[in-house]
């Protein structure tokens, strides 16, 4: 394979980027699929020019390069890279259903910034998606149409000139993940100030001001517990449990004991919940770990004093990468995400909610919000990140399952006894450090809850493009 492209590799050694953030999740977008300059995109792959400089006898890692270019120093400066090839249809798990996904536009491999390649990312395939729908809008292979706020990705195949105002217009985006497994539905919302002639602008936040909006099919609500009960262990975070092996699907439960004491830090008991979704999270609420602080008369533990409730004050860069590289307990290593319950009618950001158009997709995920959680992440090959969206999705998952599938005791107003039924349709707002995240809750049937799919809602934007010599990170 390497020799098939050496002739022209060799002779140009000069690669072009995009950088996006979602969130303030930045990486480095190489196109290998749609041209963005190249006649032939392939060679805007500099996988490929490695591999034919080691064909040659030379030696150089990927992982090395990746390390260099994600460099905030020496380098580009990102969370990573991202590479959108040509979708690759025989990667796909064989019990995909081809015809329900129409035609695939691309496919994302995703690099962290260590170099490591990592299962998926929730704000790299946001910005993939609109990264793609921009050059198929250029190329004129897409039209917009009109999407349903109401419905859970259904699109609308009525005239735009008849449609109602619960609708808006959007582009359908079709991604296939990283190594291949599955295709993602997205649907990118850049449309939708120009249809009403006004300047774009994005309705999350106040500080990004040229942001898209894109919403991702991310899958079904998992429902299952490996070695814990939800209906009764949510009340019990000190509960023990059997050390079980992850398994993709199910939520597992370790009761974390971290001893490695620095800067004064006493030893923490820390329930974590695990999911993979389908690269490895675990998740812990703050006001759940078990502070074994020693009296300092006679060393006895005090098993009653709970770390503060705040995780803004939670030492993260501490304790984040003991956990994350806990080999025994993750083999593939983790991502991991401490957080914080608020209190639903907080307002979020000090939104002018009064300028916000009753039909806009803001509007109806704020009068659906049910939950809101602050979350901060230790990004595994990245360390702590300004957003983590996947992160995000396991966070709200789990806190949706707490609130309406386990007996909860958060709030004073809560009942110690029931739980409360979910609505058919809600939303879950996760607040990170370079923004906010909605996800999208469909409960599809009237009982039970392992019909509920998830849709994540949020911002993207473009950050600049330029080019590099590979030759200068070798």
């Amino acid at each position: 394979m390497a020799q098939q492209y050496s002739s022209s590799l060799l002779n140009n050694d000069l690669f072009s980027f995009c950088k996006m953030h979602g969130l303030g999740n930045d990486y480095l977008y190489m196109d290998c699929c749609f041209g963005n300059g190249h006649s032939n995109p392939i060679e805007n792959d500099f996988r490929k020019y490695i591999e034919n400089l080691n064909a040659r006898n030379e030696t150089h890692t990927l992982e090395n390069i990746i390390q260099k270019l994600c460099h905030r120093n020496f380098g580009i400066g990102s969370d990573g890279v991202i590479f959108i090839t040509k979708p690759n249809l025989e990667l796909l798990e064989k019990d995909s259903n081809f015809s329900q996904h129409g035609t695939i536009h691309c496919q994302m491999e995703m690099y962290n910034s260590d170099g490591s390649s990592g299962e998926m990312c929730g704000n790299g395939l946001r910005c993939v998606a609109q990264y793609a729908c921009d050059r198929l809008i250029e190329m004129k292979k897409i039209e917009k149409i009109p999407i349903s706020q109401t419905n859970h990705l259904n699109t609308s195949s009525e005239d735009s000139s008849s449609v109602s105002p619960s609708y808006q217009y959007g582009y359908c985006i079709r991604v296939q993940s990283n190594r291949g497994r599955k295709v993602y539905d997205c649907i990118c919302y850049a449309g939708v100030e120009e249809e009403r002639n006004k300047k774009l602008q994005s309705p999350f936040t106040n500080s990004h001001t040229n942001s898209f909006w894109v919403e991702i099919e991310m899958g079904p609500l998992q429902t299952k517990a490996s070695n814990f009960d939800m209906a009764s262990d949510f009340e019990n975070p000190f509960m023990e449990v059997s050390l079980v092996k992850q398994e993709e699907g199910l939520i597992r439960k370790v009761l974390y004991s971290y001893t490695y004491e620095q800067e004064n830090i006493p030893v923490l008991k820390i329930p974590l919940y695990c999911l993979l979704v389908p690269n490895p999270h675990a998740i812990c609420f703050v006001n759940e770990i078990l502070n074994l602080e020693r009296n300092s008369h006679n060393d006895n533990v005090d098993e009653h004093h709970v770390w503060k409730k705040d995780v803004d004050q939670f030492p993260l860069t501490l304790v984040g990468p003991v956990i994350e590289n806990d080999r025994e307990i993750f083999p593939q290593r983790t991502n991991v995400e401490f957080i914080e319950l608020i209190s639903p009618s907080s307002e979020l950001n000090n939104y002018e909610t009064a300028e916000i158009e009753s039909t806009s997709i803001l509007s109806m995920l704020e009068s659906n919000c049910v939950l809101r959680v602050r979350q901060r992440t230790w990004e595994r090959g990245s360390g702590e990140t300004n957003a983590c969206g996947t992160g995000a999705f396991a966070v709200s998952q789990l806190v949706y399952l707490r609130k309406f599938y386990g007996r909860r005791h958060d709030t004073a107003e809560q009942s110690d006894n029931d739980t409360e039924s979910p609505p058919l349709m809600c939303t879950v707002q996760v607040k990170l450090n370079g923004g906010d995240l909605y996800f999208k809750y469909d409960r599809k049937k009237q009982q039970g809850l392992s019909e509920t799919l998830v849709n994540m809602v949020g911002p993207v934007s473009y950050v600049c493009n330029g080019t590099f010599r590979i030759v200068d990170f070798l």
